[in-house]
């Protein structure tokens, strides 16, 4: 199988839980649910100082930072 060409990650550890990862989660499903762009929930990116957290294409993105990358995608 091809690998996508876009790969989120999102953080759903305890830091990015409290700070409601939910809301963009939601968002980077529904705008995201093509086949160039992968989707992944997991469980800490290591970065609680920043939460939430999002990985976009191997770069760490605070929650408002990752909004406005999401939706260039």
């Amino acid at each position: 199988e091809k690998p996508s060409k876009h790969h989120i990650k999102i953080c759903k550890g305890t830091a990015c839980h409290l700070n409601d990862t939910s809301k963009i989660a939601e968002l980077a499903e529904n705008k995201c649910n093509c086949s160039d762009t992968t989707v992944e929930k997991t469980l800490c990116l290591g970065c609680c100082d920043c939460a939430p957290a999002f990985e976009i294409d191997g770069k760490i993105y605070k929650g408002d930072e990752a909004k406005s990358v999401i939706d260039t995608l």
